[in-house]
């Protein structure tokens, strides 16, 4: 088959990052076409067939007619009808996938639900968003990616969850951001346009969280201590 030279790249560096105490050096990716070119002249060309500097490699193996049939597949499936039903199977399954999530929640929330290692995404979802905002592919792993990725992955991966599930399930993020806008502001009308965006829960659900938390404690004290919350949903998490 016909490969992008970058998808090479990418199963070549995924490799060495699996074997321990191997690094990858920042001149292997500029030598890494002339290499294979010399190890592999006699079995593949690489060629930028697009005229825009995405290299492809062509193994000789391919006879015309192999060649030919690869150009009407690409056609096919380049055309406007199929990417539109692409797109869709791919939203439809990526919104199965986070319907599926089964995410038990106790309440009032506790910090352990609210921390970073309890931020639930979809594997599916993840490499979605890899590939979209680095346009790579093969997704090595959250905890490979760049912080930056990691971060975006992980925000906009919640937005995406509490949108689909209409509010039903509540990520981290749409927690203690409307938290952590009320601790500095207290502004009601700011933690409603978070939530009228999708990046929160309401300011009614903040109360009733607070509220939760007070009865909680008030049935655990006894009448001569003074009650304090056993639990806060103050913690940080990548947002």
């Amino acid at each position: 088959m016909v490969v992008r030279m970058a998808e090479l790249y990418t199963l070549f560096t995924s490799f060495f990052k699996s074997q321990e105490d191997m690094e990858i050096k920042e001149s292997t990716r500029t030598h890494f076409r002339r290499k294979l070119e010399g190890e592999f002249r006699g079995t593949l060309d690489s060629e930028d067939l697009s005229g825009n500097k995405r290299v492809f490699v062509i193994p000789h193996s391919l006879s015309r007619l192999d060649l030919a049939k690869l150009v009407m597949e690409k056609s096919e499936t380049t055309s406007p009808l199929n990417s539109t039903k692409e797109i869709s199977k791919t939203a439809l399954h990526l919104r199965k996938a986070i319907q599926e999530q089964e995410i038990k929640a106790s309440w009032p929330p506790q910090p352990c639900e609210l921390s970073e290692n309890a931020v639930t995404i979809p594997d599916d979802l993840k490499e979605f968003l890899f590939t979209m905002l680095t346009g790579s592919t093969g997704f090595p792993g959250l905890q490979s990616c760049s912080q930056k990725v990691q971060r975006l992955i992980t925000s906009f991966g919640q937005d995406v969850v509490f949108g689909v599930s209409g509010g039903r399930q509540k990520p981290p993020k749409h927690v203690l951001l409307p938290y952590a806008v009320k601790s500095l502001t207290n502004n009601v009308e700011l933690i409603q346009i978070l939530n009228r965006c999708g990046h929160g829960i309401a300011h009614s659900q903040l109360e009733e969280i607070n509220t939760a938390l007070g009865l909680q404690k008030l049935a655990a004290t006894s009448c001569n201590e003074v009650p304090l919350p056993t639990t806060s949903v103050h913690s940080s998490v990548p947002l």
